[in-house]
């Protein structure tokens, strides 16, 4: 028995393996909170290797083939791959994408642990999002969603773009969000500042 923290829950589950090991014990690396921001304590970023930004999320659900059949069916997305997970044979592990070969960055991963409850809190995320175009596609997911009995939100303002929400068949929320206007619409250089949307009479 251990826990998984995967994107949206922090998992107990009956596991045959370690889910992941790492080479350096806890402790031995860089000081937690500063490594992990990028540049560290200097804010000098050249040291960090490049990216290539968001490669896949990977969640946990009960029923992978709930799940597949709402990837499928609900989103419109292609499994792309249905194998095991590497860390913990036996465990299924399917990979859902946008597009039918299942490029880096557009990919939706699961492992099924059908006997497991999540409890959202540090060391998990909160949510994740897709984004699409504008206002327009967005009042089109949200109807959509409602005629496959899908609760969703209304519109809501996040300032720098627009979103509504929904969860998958275990709970877990996603968001779909606008490409703009942006996070220049308040600034001229992004994250330059400490914006307080409050004081700032932001609509929520």
């Amino acid at each position: 028995m251990g826990y998984v923290r995967i994107a949206g829950y922090t998992v107990l589950a009956e596991l045959t393996t370690l889910p992941l090991q790492f080479d350096t014990p806890l402790g031995d690396g860089p000081t937690a909170g500063t490594a992990n921001r990028p540049g560290g304590e200097t804010g000098d970023m050249s040291d960090a290797p490049p990216t290539t930004g968001l490669h896949h999320v990977t969640n946990i659900c009960t029923d992978i083939e709930e799940t597949k059949s709402f990837y499928e069916d609900v989103l419109g997305w292609h499994t792309v791959k249905r194998t095991q997970n590497y860390d913990d044979p036996g465990t299924p592990h399917y990979y859902f994408s946008s597009t039918p070969e299942g490029e880096p960055g557009t990919v939706v991963t699961y492992f099924e642990y059908p006997d497991s409850q999540g409890t959202p809190g540090p060391g998990a995320s909160h949510h994740f999002a897709f984004g699409v175009e504008d206002e327009a596609t967005l009042r089109e997911w949200r109807d959509h969603l409602r005629e496959h009995d899908v609760r969703v939100s209304e519109v809501k303002d996040r300032t720098y773009f627009k979103s509504v929400y929904f969860t998958d068949p275990d709970g877990l929320v996603f968001e779909l969000a606008t490409r703009g206007p942006g996070f220049a619409r308040d600034e001229d250089d992004p994250g330059s500042d400490v914006i307080d949307p409050f004081e700032r009479g932001y609509e929520n």
